[in-house]
């Protein structure tokens, strides 16, 4: 049985329609989900019940213990998640009189601010990534995926946190383009997407766009997220 309507209704209220795990607003496209199994444990409460976005619902229900790759969430630090999640959700119109609260923020915002340069904005702007590029000038959106889960670098703020979500969801799109999509040259200072992949034949021409375009959308992507049009 799915949770009753007023668990569910109860559970996005709570959530302020934002996944608790990775705390972007969705909107319509947000599952509550059973932290225990709903066929092991026939649990349907509000102590069961956890909002995630499709993404993280797909993590959830998709994990094969049989072939395990990477690290299952663990129903107690599912439970973590959410409790936090809505604590803060629940703080929200208090936070905005606090001065702790606030010069906290400015802390998170001046750090991600500070690595989103004007340099690297423009370079995103203006760089075709069918061409070759220079590894460093992505460092500083490397060292923000890295800070991801450090609690010091979230917003106190659940409406900042959310924007900051969205903006890191789209940065780790982008990097892992790059990842998959170019190779280093010889002097391991720039990337490219290779003629060649792997030794092999050489790219067909529409691969090699295809490759192109997508890494070029993503770019787009962050600085959508930051909220720069291109």
């Amino acid at each position: 049985m799915p949770f009753p309507n007023a668990v569910r209704e109860e559970a996005l209220l709570r959530s302020g329609r934002t996944c608790c795990v990775c705390h972007r607003f969705v909107g319509l496209k947000i599952e509550v989900h059973h932290i225990d199994p709903e066929a092991k444990s026939r649990d349907n409460t509000i102590e069961n019940a956890i909002p995630l976005c499709f993404d993280c619902h797909a993590d959830m229900i998709n994990y094969d213990p049989a072939h395990p790759k990477g690290t299952k969430y663990t129903p107690s630090e599912l439970k973590r998640h959410r409790d936090s999640w809505y604590e803060k959700i629940a703080s929200s119109p208090q936070a905005t009189a606090s001065g702790q609260i606030f010069a906290s923020d400015r802390k998170a915002y001046d750090w991600i601010t500070e690595r989103l340069s004007w340099n690297l904005m423009q370079f995103l702007k203006e760089h075709d990534f069918g061409n070759v590029f220079q590894i460093s000038k992505l460092h500083p959106l490397q060292e923000i995926m890295g800070e991801r889960d450090n609690p010091f670098r979230e917003f106190m703020d659940p409406t900042l946190e959310a924007l900051r979500a969205d903006l890191i969801s789209g940065i780790s799109k982008f990097m892992w383009s790059v990842a998959t999509n170019t190779v280093p040259t010889k002097s391991h200072e720039f990337q490219k997407i290779p003629r060649e992949w792997h030794g092999d034949s050489e790219l067909e021409e529409d691969e090699f766009y295809r490759r192109q375009t997508e890494i070029n959308d993503l770019a787009d992507g962050v600085l959508a997220g930051v909220g720069i049009n291109h």
